[in-house]
């Protein structure tokens, strides 16, 4: 019986290079179709780039007349001193705008519908910045003090409300010049200090509050020259109303008949 030896054949290796340039050899190039060209060409053309678009917040300039506050990109001392002038000239500016007010009615405008009046809005002005006043003083005498909340649209229909404005105008001036004298006495750590605000669980620090309420006078300021211009509007659309009902002549009656 023939024994049958097993032989184990080793793979042979092909020599990629050599089969290519042969296969090209012989191988003929096909005809490039005009599709194939016209597919190629659009393969290599670049994509166009979608650029996501975001839509910008709208903002009702009934409500923010001077726009919403943003944070300043840096607290140099130039800003933080720019940022005081501002705070230390509300009074002085409110003061003015009252002197434009010369009714009650005016004194019961809004600046929108549902909106406070402009009796509503100075005292508040007074209100909120006496709480930021004694935060200051809390951060710069405690370490992260956690601050007190309070309810702004409920402070803003208290009986106090009802008082002359000029008490809140007069307040804001004794209180913005203490403020200020705070404000000028501090140095970059000083600004740099925060609190608490458990509503908001922030802990922003005292320069960023003190751009805030910066912002804060001018943008409730600005609420009351929009409330005023409203009432000269209307004023001015009712007598011209008035004008046209008295132009109007009547119309001659029918002569009798005999």
């Amino acid at each position: 019986m023939a024994i049958i030896k097993k032989t184990t054949t080793k793979p042979v290796k092909k020599n990629l290079a050599t089969k290519k340039s042969v296969t090209e050899k012989v191988t003929p190039k096909k005809a490039t179709s005009l599709k194939s060209v016209l597919k190629k060409t659009q393969a290599q053309k670049p994509k166009p780039v979608v650029k996501s678009v975001i839509q910008a917040e709208k903002i009702d300039p009934k409500i923010f007349p001077i726009g919403k506050f943003s944070v300043p990109h840096e607290y140099t001392d130039v800003v933080i001193n720019n940022l005081t002038q501002e705070l230390k000239s509300l009074p002085k500016d409110s003061k003015k705008v009252a002197k434009k007010i010369k009714s009650d009615a005016q004194l019961q405008a809004s600046y929108r519908d549902g909106g406070w009046s402009i009796e509503q809005i100075i005292h508040h002005l007074a209100d909120s910045h006496m709480n930021a006043f004694i935060r200051f003083k809390l951060s710069l005498t405690e370490n992260n003090p956690v601050i007190k909340p309070y309810t702004q649209d409920l402070w803003a229909e208290t009986a106090d409300i009802q008082l002359p404005i000029k008490i809140s105008i007069k307040l804001l001036k004794a209180l913005h010049t203490k403020w200020v004298c705070l404000l000028e006495n501090m140095d970059k750590n000083d600004f740099k200090r925060t609190y608490t605000h458990p509503e908001y669980k922030t802990t922003p620090a005292l320069q960023e509050i003190l751009a805030q309420y910066a912002w804060h006078g001018k943008h409730h300021l600005a609420q009351i020259e929009l409330a005023l211009k409203s009432v000269e509007i209307e004023k001015t659309e009712e007598e011209k109303k008035s004008k046209e009902i008295k132009s109007i002549k009547p119309k001659p009656k029918p002569a009798r008949k005999h």
